[in-house]
């Protein structure tokens, strides 16, 4: 760090910085990551509109998890400006839109929200190649399908989505559409199949110590197992479901597990 704080244009400077950058905001440390971030917005787009409008990206996560959906909006639009006349760039554009389904959500404008999945969606499948599908997939359309209780839609789009998702599962984006299709599986009563998402969720989620959905994953398996009639699961995973969301200073979900 400190001798990128000296050299900022040193060779590889940009992708050292959203390493770091991308590593302070899954640590949690989002304020150090938007730091980071705005040396990179600082320098322009003279050299390579890629590092400016990843540097959005990455800033508008962070303020999404900090729960500033407008400024995360913001964000999202400025970095689909940088790369909009770039077509080997479109799979980013498409990111960035499908970025921006989860902020429009958050702040109850949920046509909005939708209108802008369904366009990603179709520049997703049909403009892009493989590899551009891999780097961009989402299942930002399926959560919505899943929140109009639209589950077997749901189910159908995150399973089309997770075959790309699956090959990058050390992203975030990868046990969150396992959340889902387990939860999705739960609401048509596939126990079996919900139960064996939901555990592949949390072998990832664990060892990362991710302490901010961990509580949510046993909540849901929890849920499940209660429905089904295995009380005594159901009351263990509640159990670890209320551990976990006290540490994560999750009060809401804490008195549900509670």
């Amino acid at each position: 760090k400190k001798l990128l704080e000296k050299k900022l244009e040193m060779p590889f400077f940009k992708e050292a910085v959203l390493e770091i950058a991308d590593v302070e905001m899954e640590l949690g440390h989002h304020d150090d990551s938007l730091v980071w971030l705005n040396k990179i917005v600082a320098d322009g787009t003279s050299k390579n509109p890629y590092f400016l409008a990843k540097a959005y990206d990455l800033m508008g996560v962070c303020f999404q998890r900090k729960g500033e959906h407008e400024k995360a909006l913001d964000c999202f639009s400025k970095g689909i400006e940088a790369v909009k006349n770039l077509p080997e760039l479109k799979w980013l554009q498409v990111t960035l839109n499908n970025r921006k389904v989860f902020s429009e959500h958050a702040l109850g404008r949920v046509e909005e929200a939708k209108k802008i999945a369904k366009s990603a969606y179709a520049d997703w499948l049909n403009e892009l190649n493989e590899e551009e599908k891999e780097k961009s997939a989402s299942i930002d359309l399926g959560v919505i399908y899943f929140n109009e209780r639209n589950y077997d839609q749901a189910i159908s789009f995150i399973e089309e989505q997770c075959k790309y998702l699956e090959k990058n599962s050390w992203q975030w984006a990868y046990p969150r559409s396992l959340y889902y299709l387990g939860a999705s599986y739960a609401k048509i009563a596939k126990f079996d199949l919900s139960r064996k998402a939901l555990l592949a969720c949390l072998s990832i989620l664990k060892p990362r110590k991710h302490i901010l959905w961990i509580h949510v994953v046993y909540n849901e398996l929890a849920s499940m197992e209660l429905s089904r009639g295995n009380f005594d699961e159901a009351i263990l995973n509640y159990k670890r479901a209320f551990v976990a969301a006290n540490r994560a200073g999750d009060y809401l979900n804490y008195a549900s597990a509670f």
